[in-house]
Parts: structure tokens; C-alpha cells; sequence
């Protein structure tokens, strides 16, 4: 059997107020190409099944400003997913799992005097497998960066910087860096005036090329057989049994699996559901749940006794999507105009608590009213906040992640659904010194986070980790939705 689907969404919004008028415009096409196929010879059989998706998205927001200046923000990347599966009657034969991203990003942000600019291009591809009882995995992923600042009277600096890592099988391979700098002063002699222009070449020597890699070009497609083959004419199906099902001898799709789980005991089968969220194989179809409002009702309503939960899972169904990025950023502008209730595109940036608040929003437990009463209280005056204190509800004395904390406090394992905070400082005399931890993410269970940050690989999209692989000390808050009465 095969399956294939196309989709393609575009967007514009435009945000105004009296200091700055915002424009923003997005597009994503994600294609999926899906086939399956058994065998039997009459002592052995044997089943294969395969999945490829690709997604490239683009985006760009303009703000212009009462006084003149100009800000502007453009991303594009493309991802790749694959899988394939043997199996016979004695069990798996081999599995692979592939994943690779390409992005490229540039903004540009004016100031009273001048202007400053950043380029950045990150790449990272992963596999895993299994082939009879040896299984192996591999990841690597590489950043390049160019930023400098323009100045009226002449003057300029910049830097550009590469790093690269990698992992295989548990262990992490030696790492790789490289920088360059320079900087112009019109007023000083013997300079030579190199700064990069917008879209050069990068100048270290081994700096990646700014070129779309082919592999990642090359959308999947149905086969030939696909394309022409003509179904027949199905069965008529008496009154009283249409709608019954899906069709017969087809496996169940990945929302159809998690529909059925969440109707027979969301709670009982609350670890099922998120095993069917974090393979690999299911990355293409978890949009397929959270683009379906009557999905993410169903799942508020069968979690209704452990409301955190369907939080947690709302927001490990939003892996790979949305972009790290602090405020100012697509989020806070979306939720501060009052004409905006709608959600966001996959590729909308925002920050770590603000993806918290995004998956409630869409589990229906934050309006986009609360959102902004949310925002009031923070202050949200950029670029010095935090909102870790007034909403997220953190505090000094929070129990501490066993084995990650100060000897001698408290110590718990989180549940689904509490907030993880991490500070990357160290204690001074028995105590974390003073000021808001620096990331928060949210618990799918004792060892597993939903986070978003760039942290631990190079990612900026939102991942499900353990909570080892990111630093500092780590302690346990209480659940989202413990606050939502009580602070806002």
C-alpha cells in the first residue's frame, strides 16, 4: 500500500501601534510519501513499511518605526525525515531512522547612529538503526555565524565564528572551532576597511558553503505505480453501516492510534502516547493532531483529571516546530494585539516559557486575554525581563532534580506536566546566588522534557530530551496549571 499528501500553508499579519508597525509573512510545504508491503512464503513472513517527509518554510517580519528606523527578520529551512522497518515472523529484522535540517537566518536592526546585523546558517542530521540485535545511533550538527555593527560616522566591527560537534553510539567526537574578526575606524590610518557584505562567503577556512544541500531539495514522490494506477469503484456500503471505520486491512494512522488511546483511558495509557509521539517514524503526522481542533479538544477532555498532562503532551506534539528566539519576537507581538486569537505557524518564534504557554493556549487552558494579562504582569519590556517569577511560579527554596543540586536540600523526581528550571550558575556558600534561573522546560515524565532552546544540540526548534543533557543545577517546580488561577 502507499499513501501520499501535499500541503502548503501561507500567512500575513500586520501588527500596528502608534511607536511601530510590524508586517510578517510565512509559507511551509510539507510533503509525505508513506508505503508498506508483506510477504509470506509459507514458513516465514515478512512486513516492510517506510515514511518519507519533507518540510521547507520561509519567513520574514518587517518592523518599521515612527522615527525611521528598520528592523527586518528572515529564516528559511528545510527538513528531511525518514524511516524504514523490516520485520518477519521472528521479530525485527532492521530499522533505520534519519533526520536533517539545513536553516539559514538574517537580521537586521537599526539604532540611532547606525545598525546592526547577523547572519547565521546551522545544519544537523541524526541516525539511528538496527540491524538484528546491533543497534547504533549518530548525530552531528555545525553553526556559522557572522554579525557586526555599522556605525554613521564609518566606523565597524565584526566577527564571524564556525563550531562543530558530533556523537556516535553514547560518546561525543572532538569538537571543532573557528573565528575571525575585524574592525574600521576611518579616523585611524594603516586600516584596511574589510567588512563583510550581506550574503559574502564565509572567510574561515572551513566554513560550510551557503548552499542548500541537494539531499534536502529532494521532496519525496509517489511512485509511478501510484500516479497511474486506476482504482476501482468501491463498494456500495448499506445506510446503516456507512461511516462504520476505516477501511479494512489499512493500519491505523498515527492520529487514528492516538485517538483510540486517549478514548479507552487517556491517564492509563498516558506512557503509550507519548512512546508513539517521540519515535522517530511518527515525526511527519504529529501536526496531523494539532492541526485538528477536535484532536486537541479530545485530548483536554479525557486528561480532564490531570489537566498537566494533556499540557505535556500538547507541547511534545509540537516537536521540531517553532524557533528559539527571546522577546521581541513572533509571539509576544502575535498575543500583545488584542485582534489576534488564533494560533501560530510552525515556524513562529518564541522562547522557553512562552512554548508553555503556547501548548496551553492550544489545549485551550490560556486565552490569548490570559496571554496578555500574562504579559501585563511580566512586564514584557524588552530586552531585560523574566517571567520565570510571575507566571511560571518559580522560587529560590524548589526542590532540587536528585543529584542535581546543592548536598544537603531537598531533592524530588518531577511528574508529567511540572516545570523543570534550570540555572547554570554556581552556589555560593550552600546557596544558588541571586536572580531567575535561565531556562524552563516542561517534564513528560521523571527523566524526559519538552524544551525549547539551542541547547543541548544546536537546535532552535522545539525537542524532547533527557534532562542530563543540559547543564547547571535543576530543580522541580509545580505544574503549569497549578497557576493559572492563582497568578493571573
Amino acid at each position: 500500500s502507499e499513501t501520499y499528501s501535499e500541503n502548503q500553508v501561507q500567512r500575513k499579519n500586520e501588527y500596528k501601534i502608534d511607536a511601530y508597525t510590524t508586517t510578517g509573512s510565512s509559507d511551509e510545504q510539507t510533503i509525505t510519501a508513506s508505503r508498506s508491503n508483506s510477504s509470506s512464503d509459507g514458513t516465514n513472513s515478512n512486513w516492510f513499511s517506510g515514511s518519507d517527509t519533507s518540510t521547507t518554510s520561509n519567513s520574514q517580519t518587517v518592523t518599521n518605526y515612527k522615527d525611521g528606523r528598520k528592523d527586518e527578520n528572515n529564516n528559511s529551512s528545510y527538513e528531511k525525515w525518514s524511516s524504514e522497518r523490516t520485520d518477519d515472523s521472528k521479530g525485527l529484522v532492521s530499522a533505520v531512522s534519519k533526520y536533517s535540517r539545513w536553516s539559514t537566518s538574517y537580521s537586521n536592526s537599526s539604532f540611532k547612529g547606525g545598525y546592526t546585523w547577523t547572519e547565521t546558517v546551522s545544519g544537523y542530521d541524526s541516525e539511528s538503526g538496527t540491524k538484528g540485535k546491533t543497534s547504533s545511533s549518530s548525530s552531528s550538527s555545525w553553526t556559522w555565524t557572522r554579525s557586526g555593527t555599522v556605525l554613521d560616522d564609518g566606523r565597524n566591527n565584526w566577527s564571524e565564528s564556525l563550531s562543530k560537534s558530533s556523537w556516535k553510539d553514547g560518546k561525543y567526537l572532538p569538537s571543532e572551532s573557528d573565528s575571525k574578526n575585524g574592525s574600521f575606524d576611518p579616523k585611524k590610518t594603516g586600516q584596511t576597511n574589510d567588512l563583510p557584505k550581506v550574503g559574502e562567503a564565509p572567510r574561515l577556512n572551513k566554513a560550510p558553503k551557503r548552499v542548500v544541500p541537494e539531499n534536502l531539495k529532494k521532496v519525496p514522490q509517489p511512485s509511478q505505480e501510484f500516479t497511474e494506477i486506476n482504482l476501482p469503484e468501491p463498494p456500495k456500503v448499506p445506510d446503516k453501516f456507512a461511516g462504520s471505520g476505516a477501511p479494512v486491512n489499512r493500519p491505523p494512522t498515527f492520529k487514528e492510534q492516538i485517538e483510540k488511546l486517549l478514548k479507552t483511558g487517556a491517564i492509563a495509557n498516558y506512557n503509550k502516547i507519548v512512546a508513539l509521539i517521540i519515535d522517530p517514524k511518527n515525526q511527519g503526522e504529529l501536526r496531523s493532531v494539532v492541526d485538528d481542533p477536535s484532536m486537541r479538544t479530545l485530548i483536554v477532555q479525557k486528561f480532564s483529571q490531570k489537566p498537566e498532562m494533556a499540557t505535556a503532551i500538547m507541547a511534545a506534539l509540537l516537536k521540531g516546530s517553532q524557533w528559539w528566539t527571546n522577546p521581541q519576537n513572533d509571539f509576544s507581538l502575535h498575543f500583545s494585539d488584542e485582534k489576534q486569537k488564533g494560533t501560530l505557524s510552525y515556524t513562529a518564534k518564541m522562547n522557553c516559557w512562552e512554548m508553555i504557554w503556547y501548548a496551553a493556549f492550544l489545549c485551550g487552558k490560556m486565552t490569548a486575554d490570559r496571554i496578555r494579562n500574562a504579559m501585563n504582569k511580566t512586564g514584557y519590556q524588552w530586552p531585560i525581563f523574566s517571567a520565570m517569577r510571575p507566571v511560571m511560579g518559580y522560587q529560590d527554596q524548589l526542590p532540587f532534580y536528585p543529584n542535581r543540586g546543592i548536598p544537603g536540600k531537598q531533592t524530588r523526581l518531577p511528574k508529567p506536566g511540572e516545570l523543570v528550571f534550570f540555572t547554570d550558575k554556581k552556589a555560593e556558600n550552600g546557596e544558588l546566588p541571586k536572580g531567575d534561573p535561565g531556562h524552563v522546560a516542561i517534564a513528560l515524565n521523571s527523566t524526559t522534557i519538552v524544551s525549547l532552546w539551542n541547547q543541548p544540540n544546536n537546535n532552535n526548534t522545539i525537542q524532547i530530551i533527557d534532562i542530563g543533557k543540559l547543564k547547571g543545577y535543576v530543580q522541580v517546580g509545580l505544574s503549569f496549571d497549578f497557576f493559572k488561577d492563582l497568578l493571573w
